[in-house]
Formats: structure tokens, sequence, C-alpha cells
């Protein structure tokens, strides 16, 4: 814990640490980037911070990367009705994942922009609803966090314009006797 961490010494942490420089983003603003880091393991950090003669430290602190690194969104969404008459959303995972996600899907009518949740929050990649639920026209999107419930929600996906009277249905099997004729 950060509490046990208050009265250990970075001389004894230096051995196995790695020095990251910051880059000034703006005035007074700074960002430091840690190459190679592996999003489950706890790191234990300090900035040090010399201006001339002058050095500032911070406290030591303790941080896993998974709790606080904000995941890709998810990728590909596509749309398609299944033989029950369902709606299929299904997505891919975002290129960053390493652990774990959960997903998290909203749909909102394209005319209003009333945000309508239909769906729960799913750890697979693809979601079944009822297409009872929806209008004619709507905006889907998805968004990811770790599975743990801890860490950031991604950014949602891009946006999925589904109509209704778009959404294809391809059966898996068609049965029909010789001579009977089959449209679509």
């Amino acid at each position: 814990t950060d509490a046990s961490l208050e009265n250990a010494s970075t001389n004894l942490l230096k051995e196995n640490s790695t020095v990251a420089h910051c880059n000034t983003l703006k005035a007074q603003k700074y960002e430091c980037q840690i190459s190679s880091i592996k999003l489950n393991h706890i790191y234990i950090m300090w900035l040090k911070i010399t201006n001339g003669t002058i050095l500032l430290q911070s406290p030591l602190m303790s941080i896993r990367p998974i709790d606080i690194v904000k995941p890709d969104p998810p990728l590909y969404l596509q749309v398609e009705m299944t033989d029950t008459g369902q709606i299929k959303i299904s997505w891919s995972q975002p290129a960053s994942k390493s652990n774990l996600l959960l997903y998290e899907v909203k749909c909102f009518t394209k005319s209003t922009k009333n945000f309508q949740q239909v769906a729960e929050i799913t750890m697979g990649t693809s979601l079944t609803i009822n297409n009872e639920l929806l209008e004619s026209s709507y905006i889907i999107q998805v968004r990811c966090k770790n599975h743990q419930e801890l860490g950031l929600w991604s950014d949602w996906s891009s946006p999925f314009n589904m109509d209704l009277q778009d959404v294809m249905y391809f059966p898996s099997k068609l049965l029909a006797s010789v001579g009977t004729k089959i449209s679509f």
C-alpha cells in the first residue's frame, strides 16, 4: 500500500529503476512516457524535479497501469438479424487489448439523439437484442474497460448507423423441394 511506501527510501529502489525524462506540453504541464510496461503489474514510482540547484521529490506511489490507462475503443461494429428475428450487434476487441474487457452498448435514435440503453454490460464481443426495443433508425456505439471494474472506460467506438430495413438476414439453411420457387 502507499502507507507502507512512506518510509521506504528511493535509494533502495534505484537498482531496478528506469528513468523517464519528461517533455513540456504547455506552461507548467509535463508528460512522462514509460515504455515496455505491463498493464497488470504494480510499479513503484516517484517524481524528481530539478530546476537549477532546486530539487523537489514526490513521495513514493504504487501504480498499476491498468487502473489508469484508458483502452482504445472497440472496432468494426456490425449488425445482422438472427434466424429468430433478433438483432445481433458484434464488434472486435481493440488493437491494444491485453486483458478481459467489459463492453457497454448504447443505442439512440437518429432523429432525436435521445439515449436509449438497450443492453446490459457484457464480456463478449457480441450482443443480441429484441428488435421490438428499437425504432427504425438508430446509431449504435460500444465502449470497453477492464473487466475487474477498475480503470477508465474507453472512448465510444465510431458510430454505426442502423436502419432496420437495411439489416440483412441470411438463413443458415434453406429447405425446399424440387420445383419450388424461392425468392428473397
